[in-house]
């Protein structure tokens, strides 16, 4: 609950977009989305989109967030996996697999977010065999949802990382599994909105991607 907006500002929340939607709407598309954490309560109302994201990993009845800064994942991965970090992303991919049938999400967020305090493979090797069978199982049970990979900068605007989620092999995994992707910039602060996008390009924007998403053109 500390990192989510309470059911108050979720109303004023929507309020917001949907008056700066009708706002602006002679100049510039507004979507009303929302990220959607795997744990947290699913929304009552509707959303033209919604990010699904794993952020916690619940452990013997514990949620153990995993990006809130390196000592607490630290801590998650001593005290819950006996301080086998290819034990907790094989946790975190197997609940990340399944964040569609959760969320009913349009775009999986951050795909790699347990890589966020791995710069320079500092704490464990992403191309491990038992990494990347994580990663592959997640990808394979993705593959069939009408879902949009994002493509996140976010960690590299707050100096987590020196490129973005989900990492190039990652990537290329994706783009062979035939799923589109998007750019976005995670941003949490106005000036970070289109860090690192000046020379990034996009198949479609983002309504006529939803668009073929729900028709099962994509």
């Amino acid at each position: 609950p500390e990192f989510c907006m309470s059911p108050e500002n979720t109303k004023r929340y929507r309020r917001d977009i949907l008056a700066l939607k009708e706002r602006y709407a002679a100049s510039i598309r507004v979507y009303l989305g929302i990220e959607q954490d795997f744990y947290a309560p699913c929304p009552e109302e509707s959303y033209e989109y919604i990010i699904g994201s794993v952020h916690y990993l619940k452990v013997g009845g514990k949620y153990w967030i995993v990006d809130k800064g390196e000592d607490s994942f630290c801590t998650a991965v001593k005290e819950c996996f006996d301080g086998d970090y290819y034990a907790l992303a094989e946790e975190y991919y197997k609940t990340l697999g399944e964040v569609y049938e959760k969320t009913g999400c349009d775009i999986v967020g951050h795909f790699d977010l347990v890589c966020k305090f791995n710069e320079g493979n500092r704490l464990f090797d992403p191309s491990h065999p038992r990494y990347m069978a994580a990663v592959t199982r997640a990808l394979t049970k993705l593959q069939k949802a009408p879902v949009l990979f994002e493509i996140n900068t976010g960690a590299m605007a707050r100096g987590y990382r020196t490129s973005p989620y989900p990492a190039p092999p990652i990537l290329s995994l994706i783009r062979e599994m035939g799923k589109a992707a998007i750019h976005t910039s995670d941003c949490h602060r106005k000036e970070n909105l289109l860090y690192c996008m000046e020379n990034t390009s996009q198949e479609a924007p983002l309504w006529k991607l939803l668009s073929r998403l729900r028709s099962g053109r994509l």
